[in-house]
């Protein structure tokens, strides 16, 4: 890969990515490539190259994006078997499957990326179900439903390992049916998920703020080198600590994230609101408030409900700041 430019009458291409020197070219080896481009050379070892493709001038961003993707050889676009696939893989978003969870009357949302175009994680948090504590539900789009094992799809998502994220594209790793659609958590439709639910314990503590209390449960597990302990005590830190004690401390924080009880299962969600990374930040920042409308399953909007343990939305409003 690399930048063609004109002395003279000497072609020099000046390689973009590669800590190499510079590569001559002869005038027959351009293949219709001129001063400015963007082009994929054939070096002969000797000092020479000849462009086998030009990309386009070197100044557009699009076309370095694409110089990007060729240079490290990402796989592009699908087959059409693969495509055909996808587009009836889809179509069970509309399908009722048996054992899976409704979760729909949860308030969920999204956070992503302002540009984000597929959203594959949301999450929910709810009083309860005892008094004390909260659930958070983690939704991850149900990918493995709508990609059968070794179908074309399949086979070529695992080609791809993953999805190619640029400032102006993407290269995804599953047709855009899927990605952009059915396995895109979008705020007002129902989506399928794998759920993890996960129970805190939530408390007062003295200077009038709220922390979470979680339970250790789990065997020989190391932090630090040294054995948990003091499982299930309240993770609030002193400040100032040192040594053993601002080490403990530390410990007993970490323990306090995890939760009392944990279980996944199959579920469909409703988003009711996306999130971007900038209006999180600048909520934590104290710039901007969270107003506290979403949609609905119709698409309209609506007042956002606080959804109850049982999965159901209570009609009063929600502060998604708390849920943040």
């Amino acid at each position: 890969m690399a930048v063609l430019s004109k002395s003279g009458k000497i072609y020099r291409a000046d390689p973009l990515f590669d800590n190499i020197k510079e590569l001559f070219v002869g005038r027959k080896a351009l293949n219709g490539a001129r001063p400015g481009d963007l082009v994929v050379l054939r070096p002969d070892g000797r000092g020479r190259g000849e462009v086998i493709k030009r990309l386009g001038k070197a100044g557009s961003l699009k076309v370095l994006m694409e110089g990007i993707l060729t240079y490290y050889q990402v796989p592009r676009g699908f087959s059409p078997a693969a495509l055909e696939e996808a587009e009836a893989q889809s179509g069970l978003t509309a399908v009722d499957d048996e054992g899976r969870r409704d979760l729909t009357g949860l308030y969920t949302f999204t956070i992503d990326p302002d540009e984000a175009k597929d959203f594959d994680d949301a999450i929910s948090l709810v009083d309860g179900p005892g008094a004390g504590e909260v659930t958070l539900y983690v939704h991850i789009a149900d990918v493995a439903y709508f990609v059968p094992p070794g179908s074309a799809v399949d086979r070529e998502a695992q080609s791809k390992a993953c999805s190619v994220y640029l400032p102006v594209s993407v290269e995804p790793m599953l047709p855009l049916p899927l990605s952009n659609d059915a396995c895109s958590l979008k705020a007002g439709v129902d989506r399928k998920c794998v759920t993890v639910e996960l129970i805190f314990d939530w408390e007062e503590v003295d200077d009038g703020t709220e922390e979470f209390r979680g339970e250790f449960r789990g065997h020989n597990t190391k932090l630090n080198g040294g054995d948990r302990a003091d499982s299930g005590k309240s993770g609030k830190s002193k400040k100032g600590g040192k040594g053993d004690v601002a080490d403990k401390d530390k410990a007993l924080a970490l323990d306090s994230m995890f939760p009392r009880k944990v279980r996944f299962y199959r579920s469909v969600i409703n988003s009711r609101r996306r999130l971007t990374y900038n209006e999180v930040d600048d909520f934590f920042e104290g710039v901007a408030v969270l107003e506290n409308s979403g949609w609905g399953k119709s698409g309209e909007a609506e007042e956002g409900g606080l959804a109850t343990g049982n999965g159901t939305a209570d009609s009063g409003s929600v502060d998604v700041g708390r849920l943040l």
